[in-house]
């Protein structure tokens, strides 16, 4: 699955290496900041790690009906038919668009979700790995 010069692969494995240099970097931070020191630094490798792993399911459910699709709190409530308008927005921000639009191009949204649940998965395992050694 390449089109547009990147492969689903590199785009995954880019995504898990990014993120996991933020956790590792934070973990390191606070076990170098905390009294605690290494455990300080296990226990913020383990909570990221359950953030990940949490974030990983809330990406996977958003591609096809998953249970928070489901929940009636988490949807949009409707805006009644006479509180309907046409809003104009104060400024067209039409870079953000764009670089949206490229990116639904070369990543359907789908894709997108599948390949962002497997870089938070891998990330979050990592992370709880990392964990246990500290």
């Amino acid at each position: 699955m390449s089109s547009g010069g990147i492969t689903l692969k590199a785009y995954i494995w880019k995504k898990t290496l990014i993120n996991l240099a933020i956790g590792t970097i934070l973990s390191t931070a606070v076990a170098g900041l905390a009294t605690e020191g290494k455990r300080s630094g296990g226990y913020m490798a383990a909570f990221l790690g359950a953030v990940y792993l949490l974030w990983a399911w809330i990406t996977y459910s958003k591609i096809g009906g998953g249970l928070l699709t489901r929940l009636k709190f988490l949807q949009k409530p409707e805006v009644p038919y006479f509180h309907r308008r046409d809003k104009q927005t104060k400024h067209n921000d039409s870079l953000a668009e764009e670089n949206q639009d490229r990116l639904d191009e070369i990543l359907p949204k789908p894709a997108r979700y599948r390949a962002d649940a497997a870089a938070y998965l891998m990330c979050g395992v990592m992370l709880f790995v990392l964990s246990m050694i500290l």
